[in-house]
């Protein structure tokens, strides 16, 4: 749900669904700004909150190729800032008006470049110290996070699908 300035989450409880609905920043921080947790019409729903002022600063540091990745305790290989950036490019507006940015060639070549250095740094490192050792639970961990880390670099350097997720439904 993005808003500017202020978000009451009474608003959001007066819809009715059942669910906890936070305040925003009563959780998370950065790429996660609060939400609620609801059910509708009998499916689980996540509702994130973002503030259009940190989408509007997050496409600015996206044109320049800038990102940070915040480590999150459900994102293996975390999640990386342009995400807030991105959402309004392949989402379907049901109120209002958002951007519909582009996938800024800056952010195409240093997101490629960041996730396939981290994806070979951490296989490197399993290798010089996990596997000498015979970790094998902190070896699969590795792989795991590794094989994350490159599909997000293959898929920033592939750049936009041909999808329109505005006439496919939400993605």
């Amino acid at each position: 749900m993005y808003y500017r300035g202020r978000l009451n989450p009474d608003d959001v409880r007066a819809l009715g669904w059942q669910g906890t609905v936070f305040a925003p920043g009563e959780w998370g921080g950065g790429v996660m700004n609060g939400g609620a947790w609801l059910t509708v019409d009998g499916r689980r729903v996540d509702l994130i909150y973002r503030d259009l002022d940190e989408v509007e600063h997050r496409l600015v540091e996206t044109e320049q190729g800038r990102f940070v990745v915040e480590r999150l305790p459900f994102y293996l290989a975390g999640i990386p800032t342009y995400v807030v950036s991105g959402e309004p490019a392949i989402s379907r507006v049901l109120i209002g008006d958002l951007p519909r940015p582009a996938f800024p060639p800056a952010l195409r070549s240093q997101a490629a470049r960041f996730w396939n250095e981290s994806a070979r740094l951490i296989l490197d490192y399993a290798e010089t110290n996990y596997v000498p050792r015979g970790d094998a639970l902190s070896c699969a961990g590795a792989f795991a996070r590794a094989v994350i880390e490159a599909a997000h670099g293959r898929l920033a350097a592939a750049g936009p699908s041909t999808r329109n997720a505005s006439s496919s439904g939400p993605g």
